[in-house]
């Protein structure tokens, strides 16, 4: 009996082996306002070069912001961050006014739909991917 599962799964270790398929995206103007970066994947890294500015990324725009804690990672001016990371979308904002970033990540094969929503909001427990991981926001 066929469950109709045709293709890689969140937890598929393969995926995460193999080199990434490159997605870039360059001259990101950034704010106090928070972007949501989507990816088309699951991505197996990021990469962030902060060209002008120190910036922010994290996983929630509560995360981000800093609201209520500071779950987000600051990147200084001039300086590249890697991160290996299997999500499909980020935030990015500017740590005081503004700030420019470029954007390079490795994708996975894995369709986009198989990750969870981070949040922050609640403990996580269970096996399912995405509900409530502490550290998000």
């Amino acid at each position: 009996m066929s469950l109709g599962n045709t293709g890689p799964g969140f937890h598929d270790v393969g995926s995460y082996q193999m080199s990434g398929i490159p997605w870039t995206s360059g001259s990101i103007a950034t704010t106090t306002t928070p972007q949501r970066i989507g990816f088309p994947r699951v991505t197996k890294f990021i990469r962030v070069f902060s060209r002008s500015g120190e910036n922010r990324i994290g996983f929630s725009v509560n995360g981000v912001n800093g609201t209520p804690t500071t779950n987000y990672y600051r990147i200084p001016s001039g300086s590249v961050q890697e991160f290996s990371l299997r999500v499909n979308e980020m935030y990015i904002r500017a740590d005081a006014s503004t700030g420019e970033v470029d954007i390079m990540a490795g994708l996975t094969n894995i369709a986009r739909q198989m990750t969870g929503f981070l949040t922050g909001s609640t403990a996580f427990t269970g096996s399912s991917p995405g509900s409530g991981w502490i550290g998000v926001g």
